[in-house]
């Protein structure tokens, strides 16, 4: 599992307990030359450290051609309104199994979880995020994708 944020990481509401890599991008990165897994929960209150941090890991060629289409990846974040374009770039860099999590800082079953197949018709094979499926997180969470 890797742990990836910028700065600090608190929109979790609780500590993220043995992370096999936890890689923060404000400080200087040093290679990862061995991949441990490809599982990867990004912090993301900035479109462009998604961006810069997928760029990363292909420029330095941590991960090799289709490494990607099967990670796993949770996305975490505390702005709804960013959810549609999490989806739009990670199925653009080719991530398939995406689900992001929108964390409401007050009162923690207000979060929810948003998931969506790059695959339905109406998402236009990742294209778009059209179709996405929402889970609150006061009730029990269903693997959709």
């Amino acid at each position: 599992l890797y742990y990836v944020f910028n700065g600090s990481s608190d929109l979790l509401p609780f500590n993220l307990r043995n992370p096999r890599i936890v890689i923060n991008t404000s400080r200087p990165i040093r290679s990862l030359k061995r991949k441990i897994s490809n599982n990867f929960i990004f912090e993301v209150r900035n479109l462009n450290f998604l961006k810069k941090f997928i760029f990363y890991l292909q420029y330095t060629g941590t991960w090799k051609m289709y490494d990607h289409v099967i990670a796993r990846s949770l996305v975490v974040t505390d702005q709804v309104w960013r959810v549609e374009m999490i989806f739009s770039v990670l199925w653009n860099h080719g991530f398939t199994y995406v689900k992001v999590l929108v964390i409401n800082k007050d009162e923690d079953a207000r979060s929810l979880l948003f998931t969506a197949n790059p695959y339905d018709v109406q998402n236009y094979c990742g294209k778009v995020p059209n179709r996405m499926l929402l889970q609150s997180c006061d009730q029990p969470i269903a693997d959709t994708f």
